[in-house]
């Protein structure tokens, strides 16, 4: 989705809210359903930039629809982990995030690992806990870069860069390489122009 990727979340909840519409229109054709679930964890996703219970409205319908779906349930367990962390239940939040790289890893699903490492990695790092910090990013980064998936190498090597700069010089620059090499990548002028010319 652009909107999300140049992070407008209002809009990519809008859009993907009119795709709900959409769908229901359709509810008994072949598909429709696992779309709609899918959608469902998009939005919720999307409200954990600025509308932490509509976030968790969606995401807790999310885990509830897919108690026994093996190929979603990670994803649900991760976003909704992310959920309970912003909104302060970091038992609950531990939980279900280690639950999410678990099954992840039994799916050989590598981008929910990355992403679920991202989110355990940066509470410890708020909450000055570099040697956790560190042993998720890098755990995070290993899934990533396992399949090439950049959004995760970005996130997770800036973890590390930040953690080390006050551990290792040597090894924050060797992750700030990594990052900066897929800053220019992802987010360069170029790239944002194209996106915004997607979305004109």
């Amino acid at each position: 989705n652009a909107n999300w990727f140049l992070g407008d979340y209002s809009k990519t909840v809008s859009y993907e809210k009119k795709s709900q519409d959409l769908f229901k229109t359709i509810i008994n054709q072949p598909g429709v359903s696992k779309w709609m679930l899918f959608n469902d964890l998009n939005i919720g996703q999307a409200y954990l930039e600025y509308d932490l219970d509509s976030s968790y409205h969606y995401l807790s319908q999310g885990y509830d629809a897919t108690r026994h779906n093996k190929f979603w349930r990670p994803f649900a367990l991760a976003m909704l982990g992310d959920c309970l962390i912003r909104r302060g239940d970091h038992e609950t939040a531990f939980k279900y995030l280690r639950e999410s790289i678990a099954r992840a890893a039994e799916n050989g699903d590598y981008i929910v690992q990355a992403e679920a490492s991202i989110v355990l990695s940066r509470f410890f790092k708020t909450t000055q806990k570099p040697d956790s910090s560190i042993y998720y990013a890098k755990k995070g980064l290993s899934a990533a870069n396992s399949i090439e998936y950049q959004l995760g190498i970005y996130k997770n090597s800036k973890l590390l860069a930040e953690e080390y700069e006050q551990l290792n010089v040597k090894e924050a620059l060797h992750y700030w390489k990594i990052y900066d090499s897929l800053n220019e990548r992802m987010y360069g002028a170029k790239k944002v122009q194209d996106l915004q010319k997607t979305l004109a």
